[in-house]
């Protein structure tokens, strides 16, 4: 008989493919489906229902503000994605916080929850701590970078908070090395620990060798070399050193072109400096595409770029999704030498990582692609990597650590 397990996130798909929201904890669920009920409590949105199924697993949004549609923490991409909250957005954080911890209290009752997984330490895992005493229920947190950075923003405070939710935590599952070593700088404390990758379900990201089918599907060229850029446009993202690349790049080349996918506030900045520095002919933009859709786009490029930093705020992604989703693809990454990168890449073995910040060293990277390079080696050991984070994988980890906390509810 499966015992029944609740994943608390900030961050949930609003609606079958809903191309905004990232799929990593969507596909974790799914594959631990196969060894429990899994119920997933996040925060609802305009024009989402508040109970719906994805397969197997079962979905309960909260309202936490009203009219719902003005709701301002609970965007596709989590409530930290642009790093600041804006002012209307932080008046509304302790609705959602009394909001959550109520129908934490509610979900773990009625459906008779035997274990909880918070995604983010802060806020999903403070919330579920706050009642931890009362439930009994053994907690697990997995470890996302935004929350921890939230913690450190908040100083001596965050540090108290950060300690309070490890003492009620059986477990910490961080998504890599590097947002581990933050939490255990910013708390001082030693924890019970395994570091273990974002799950993605790699089937949706096989490679195929018809490169140039997928080129004529979705309207590329045959002969041009093709970079491809995926994630939010913030500061985070690197993206102004990929434009600098481009910039030193074109001097020497002029048969490529960067595909960016992806919104955010640098927008506008972004678009402003491809026309200062006549950067039109060498970037094709599109705001959203499909989980589908942007699989294509992956087999049909050269290589990605991950050109992550630490924004001004002392915030970087703990693991860029394009990392996880080019290496399953089979195709080249070129990732900045940070964050849970360096978990996956081996410089030379399956991508090329990079200082980061550094442009020049980037467009050095960038230009190799433009050489006859024999890639199927590269390409072998990108999908073997690729194998350990799969959500099967995955899942089967989680499973593993999930069963030695068992207990009777």
């Amino acid at each position: 008989m499966k015992r029944n397990l609740l994943i608390v996130t900030p961050v949930f798909p609003r609606w079958e493919n809903d191309a905004e929201s990232p799929r990593s904890i969507t596909d974790l669920a799914r594959a631990l489906s196969q060894y429990y009920r899994v119920y997933v409590l996040c925060p609802g949105t305009y024009c989402a229902a508040n109970k719906e199924h994805l397969g197997d697993v079962t979905i309960i949004r909260f309202n936490y503000f009203f009219p719902v549609k003005w709701q301002a923490l609970s965007s596709g991409q989590g409530m930290f994605a642009h790093n600041k909250l804006k002012s209307f957005a932080k008046l509304q954080l302790p609705f959602y916080f009394i909001s959550e911890i109520l129908n934490l209290y509610r979900a773990i009752r009625q459906y008779d929850i035997h274990i909880v997984n918070s995604h983010y330490i802060f806020p999903e895992g403070l919330s579920y701590s706050i009642i931890r005493n009362f439930l009994k229920r053994p907690h697990v947190i997995t470890l996302h970078s935004p929350g921890v950075d939230e913690l450190i923003r908040h100083g001596i405070i965050g540090k108290i908070i950060a300690r309070f939710i490890l003492k009620h935590a059986e477990k910490i599952l961080p998504v890599s090395t590097y947002v581990r070593y933050k939490l255990e700088r910013l708390s001082g404390m030693h924890f019970n620990y395994k570091v273990i990758p974002l799950a993605l379900d790699i089937d949706d990201f096989k490679y195929t060798p018809e490169k140039d089918k997928m080129r004529r599907h979705i309207g590329l060229e045959k002969n041009r070399t093709y970079f491809l850029f995926t994630g939010a446009l913030v500061e985070r993202s690197g993206i102004f050193v990929l434009l600098r690349a481009m910039e030193q790049l074109k001097k020497e080349y002029t048969d490529f072109s960067v595909i960016v996918i992806g919104n955010g506030p640098l927008k506008s900045k972004i678009a402003k400096w491809i026309t200062q520095y006549q950067l039109n002919d060498h970037c094709i933009f599109h705001t959203l595409a499909t989980h589908e859709r942007i699989s294509h786009y992956y087999a049909a490029c050269n290589a990605v770029i991950a050109p992550i930093i630490i924004d001004a705020e002392g915030a970087t992604d703990g693991m860029p999704s394009s990392v996880q989703e080019g290496l399953a693809c089979g195709v080249p990454v070129i990732a900045s030498r940070l964050s849970g990168v360096n978990d996956l890449i081996k410089h030379g073995v399956n991508g090329w990582l990079f200082e980061p910040g550094n442009h020049s060293e980037l467009a050095e990277y960038m230009a190799l692609l433009f050489k006859p390079l024999k890639l199927k080696k590269l390409k072998t050991s990108a999908q073997k990597t690729a194998e350990r984070y799969d959500s099967e994988t995955v899942a089967n980890q989680y499973y593993d650590i999930f069963k030695t906390f068992y207990r009777i509810s």
